[in-house]
């Protein structure tokens, strides 16, 4: 004999929509696929939502650590659509990721940038690795949707390319610059292989 409990219809969540943006009671609900709206680029950026990572990771190529006001930073291209942009950000440590393509692990800088998701505009944390040769140039982790988001694997880009909130967030508008590609910029400092994640 199988048996099985089931809640009350009121207990179940229910899934709502609130101006166009499908959500979860309190949480926002994503496909296995969304656009991300990253701030210091000013654009959206496919980006592959995966519940077996724990971090997030954008795609960085010609990584470049060096020093402004006595702190750490970095500078990198991110390529999209054919074009390479500078990127930079403050560093704020570095990550050992371990693939499991790899006996190794990677080292990684991790930087915190602005992002929106649908109606929600976070700050997140993400290692930067050189994503080219992948289909998306952004990973979410479970880090940046552990609280906040459900996800529906069976289907891609629910929340679409919203219209980012602000412009700027005034507070932290400093902490990261970008810049048309300079072609005499440095070659990454260090070995970056490319792993699929």
């Amino acid at each position: 004999m199988v048996a099985s409990r089931q809640e009350p219809a009121s207990k179940r969540p229910t899934e709502i929509e609130q101006n166009g943006l499908s959500r979860n009671y309190d949480r926002l609900i994503l496909g296995s696929r969304e656009w991300v709206w990253i701030d210091s680029i000013a654009q959206h950026l496919k980006a592959r939502v995966d519940s077996g990572a724990t971090t997030s990771s954008l795609s960085a190529f010609n990584q470049v650590l060096f020093e402004r006001n006595g702190k750490k930073w970095v500078r990198f291209k991110l390529e999209e659509g054919g074009d390479a942009l500078s990127v930079e950000a403050p560093l704020l440590r570095w990550a050992y990721v371990q693939q499991a393509s790899s006996d190794k692990p990677d080292k990684r800088a991790v930087v915190e940038l602005w992002i929106q998701v649908g109606g929600v505009r976070e700050k997140a944390e993400f290692t930067l690795s050189d994503r080219r040769k992948m289909t998306y140039p952004v990973l979410l982790g479970r880090e940046f949707f552990k609280d906040i988001a459900l996800i529906d694997v069976g289907k891609s880009y629910i929340q679409g390319k919203q219209r980012p909130m602000t412009e700027t967030d005034a507070s932290d508008s400093s902490d990261t610059h970008i810049s048309p590609s300079d072609p005499a910029a440095s070659e990454a400092p260090e070995d970056t292989k490319d792993r699929k994640s």
